[in-house]
C-alpha cells in the first residue's frame, strides 16, 4: 500500500504547484489588462525564453520555427484560428506571388517543349535525308544507348519490386511427354493428362463406330458343329460352309480308319496270345 500511496501524492502535489503557478500567471495578466506600450520589463514578467530553431528551405518559402516560453505556464502557441488582418494580407500576397510564379514557370516550360519538339522534328527530317554530320551521329548513337540503358535499368528495378509470380503451368504436350517418360506428375497435372487420355479414347471410339456404319453389315461364321447341324437338318450350305463340311468329314474318316487299325491290331494280338 505503500508504493500506490507514494504515486498519489506525487500527482497531488504536481497538481498543486501547477495550480499555484497558474494562479500567479493569472495575477500577473491581470495587472498588464489595459497597456498602450509594450516595454521590456513586461517582456522580462512574461517570457522565460524564447528559441529559435535552424531555418528551413529559401527565398520566399523559408521558414523558421520559434518557441516562446512564457513564466509559469510553458510554451506558449498561438492558436491557429486567429489571424490578424496583416497576416490575412501577407498570406494573400504570397498565395498571388505564388500564382503568377507558377504561371510563368508553367509558360516557360511549355515554350521549352515545343523548342525541343521542333528540334526534334528538325533532326528526324535531316537525318532521313543523311544530312547528318560525323559528330551528330555519333551524338544521336551515344544518346540512343544511354536511354536503352535507362529502360533495361528502370525494367529491372520494376521487376525487382513486383512479387515473384507463381510458375508457369506446364502445356498438355509437355504433361503428356513428362507421363511418357515415367517423371512424376501433380494432381493437376495428371488429371489434365487423364482428361486428354479419355478424349483420346472417346475419339477412336467415335472413329470405329463411323467406319463400322460405312461398311457392310457381316454375316456371322458358323462354327464347325453348326455347319454339321445344318447339313444334317437338310437346309443349304454356303460353298464355304460346304468347303468347312467337307474338311469336317475328312478328318473324321481319317480318324475313323485310324482307330479301326488300332482295334484291329489289338484283336490280332490277343488272338495270337491264345
Amino acid at each position: 500500500m505503500k508504493r500506490p500511496m507514494t504515486e498519489l501524492q506525487e500527482q497531488i502535489d504536481t497538481w498543486s504547484e501547477d495550480k499555484l503557478k497558474i494562479d500567479r500567471f493569472i495575477d500577473l495578466v491581470k495587472r498588464y489588462t489595459d497597456f498602450s506600450e509594450l516595454t521590456t520589463a513586461m517582456l522580462n514578467e512574461f517570457v522565460e525564453k524564447v528559441v529559435v530553431h535552424e531555418g528551413d528551405k529559401r527565398g520566399n518559402d523559408r521558414c523558421q520555427r520559434v518557441d516562446i516560453h512564457m513564466n509559469f505556464i510553458g510554451t506558449f502557441e498561438v492558436p491557429a484560428d486567429i489571424i490578424t488582418p496583416m497576416e490575412l494580407a501577407e498570406q494573400r500576397r504570397q498565395q498571388e506571388e505564388q500564382a503568377a510564379k507558377e504561371k510563368r514557370l508553367k509558360e516557360s516550360e511549355q515554350a521549352r517543349y515545343e523548342q525541343r519538339k521542333a528540334d526534334k522534328r528538325e533532326f528526324t527530317a535531316r537525318k532521313k535525308a543523311g544530312l547528318l554530320t560525323p559528330e551528330e551521329i555519333k551524338a544521336d548513337e551515344q544518346d540512343r544507348a544511354r536511354r536503352r540503358e535507362w529502360q533495361k535499368e528502370w525494367r529491372d528495378k520494376r521487376k525487382a519490386a513486383e512479387p515473384p509470380k507463381p510458375p508457369k503451368p506446364l502445356s498438355q504436350n509437355k504433361i503428356i511427354k513428362r507421363k511418357y517418360a515415367g517423371l512424376p506428375l501433380t494432381d493437376e497435372e495428371y488429371a489434365i493428362y487423364r482428361a486428354w487420355q479419355d478424349k483420346k479414347t472417346e475419339h477412336a471410339r467415335e472413329r470405329r463406330e463411323s467406319i463400322k456404319a460405312t461398311e457392310p453389315p457381316k454375316t456371322k461364321k458358323l462354327t464347325q458343329l453348326e455347319v454339321v447341324e445344318k447339313s444334317r437338318a437338310g437346309l443349304p450350305l454356303t460353298p464355304e460352309e460346304q468347303e468347312q463340311y467337307n474338311r469336317y468329314w475328312e478328318r473324321r474318316r481319317g480318324y475313323n480308319k485310324e482307330q479301326y487299325e488300332k482295334r484291329k491290331a489289338a484283336d490280332l494280338s490277343t488272338a495270337a496270345n491264345q
